[in-house]
């Protein structure tokens, strides 16, 4: 007769606590859970990534910010576990890094996609760390208002579209970079799955195992800069621009 499976027995006991087998599937992460709060923890860090996948699309918009990241590593050797997915972690780099970083890029045919995505951005909340590179001029203007509601909108919930791509994008070129590895016992789709979000299986099975990781992966230490000035100021410079709009959007902000 055929023995019923226990309770939690696909759960990794860690101490006294169990892991579910999707928060369990990063490499060496597996002790590192933090209460995550998507608003204050997240969105600040992404939401430079949400302008470049809603201007691009997620192939295009991932391919992209992977170039970018990926010669920031290669030209400081910056080897170390923190990652320049999360953008707080920008505010390491002086005006001269920044300018030693455009003289050596601003040839390349991807570094004029990723500042037209960002443009916006920077134009609208010039006191992101990124905008040391870019040194857009402020602009407040309707349009630029209207991108920033759009976008934050589209941050809003877990389980928006915008969201699950922005943090699968960074899942891609985490991985592709080294800085995370996926147990060999989770068999995961190929992330170009995600395209189907939210209309297969496969699609929500890729998009719950990327937030159960990431989002601890955003509170972490080792991998985020703590006490950043961006991530504890960003609602305070969105409701400068329109608070009563923004804050129907982020209450706690």
């Amino acid at each position: 007769m055929k023995q019923p499976k226990k309770i939690l027995s696909d759960h990794k006991k860690v101490g006294s606590k169990f892991i579910p087998p999707m928060m369990g599937g990063y490499k060496g992460w597996e002790t590192s859970f933090f209460p995550v709060d998507i608003q204050k923890d997240i969105v600040p860090e992404i939401i430079w990534i949400a302008y470049i996948i809603d201007e691009m699309g997620f192939e295009k918009g991932t391919d992209l910010f992977y170039l970018f990241v990926y010669y920031i590593e290669e030209i400081f050797l910056r080897k170390s576990l923190k990652d320049f997915c999360s953008l707080s972690n920008y505010e390491d780099f002086s005006f001269l890094d920044f300018q030693n970083l455009r003289n050596q890029i601003n040839h390349y045919y991807w570094f004029d996609g990723i500042r037209e995505c960002l443009k916006p951005f920077n134009e609208i909340l010039p006191e992101n760390p990124l905008n040391k590179l870019f040194l857009e001029i402020p602009k407040k203007d309707n349009k630029n208002i209207d991108k920033l509601k759009n976008i934050l909108e589209g941050l809003n919930s877990k389980r928006n579209k915008l969201m699950v791509f922005s943090l699968t994008s960074a899942f891609c070129v985490r991985n592709n970079m080294g800085k995370i590895m996926i147990t060999e016992s989770i068999n995961l789709p190929s992330p170009i799955t995600i395209l189907d979000y939210p209309d297969s299986e496969d699609s929500l099975r890729l998009a719950s195992f990327i937030r159960a990781g990431s989002y601890s992966s955003f509170k972490n230490p080792d991998i985020i800069k703590t006490n950043s000035i961006w991530n504890k100021e960003i609602w305070n410079y969105t409701n400068s621009i329109e608070p009563l709009q923004i804050n129907s959007i982020f209450k706690n902000g």
